[in-house]
């Protein structure tokens, strides 16, 4: 098994990234004649709006999650998202499925009353949904 250095190398160049920002802030402050005091300042204001803007957000931000988690949690999004990721193998695993597999799988789905199938899948099956 190799060693794989890539997640380390990334990592690293997450904070090369972040201390050349916080250099080039000092550096700008102390050319800028800017003092500590009104950074801290500065910083405080951003951070006390930021506080704001979130209570404000915060209901709104779990409501539409909540909402995006039931969309996505329907068997219609699932399918949907299988199909997307490798419709050849869904088309293949259907291929291969037996007629009575489908017809339970179908009369599972959400709103499904009756199906109507010959008597020998009806037989088949194990859902009463299905008659002939």
């Amino acid at each position: 098994m190799a060693f794989d250095i890539s997640p380390y190398l990334s990592g690293g160049r997450h904070v090369v990234t972040f201390v050349a920002g916080t250099a080039a802030g000092i550096g700008v402050a102390s050319v800028g004649g800017v003092s500590n005091g009104d950074l801290v300042v500065s910083f405080n204001h951003i951070f006390n709006g930021l506080g704001e803007i979130m209570t404000g957000l915060g209901p709104i931000i779990a409501a539409s999650m909540g909402i995006w988690a039931t969309v996505k949690g329907r068997m219609s999004s699932k399918v949907a998202d299988v199909q997307a990721a490798s419709p050849k193998e869904v088309v293949t695993a259907m291929s291969k499925a037996t007629p009575a597999i489908l017809l339970d799988a179908a009369a599972n789905v959400q709103g499904v009353t009756k199906i109507n199938a010959t008597p020998e899948l009806a037989k088949a099956t194990e859902s009463p949904k299905i008659v002939s």
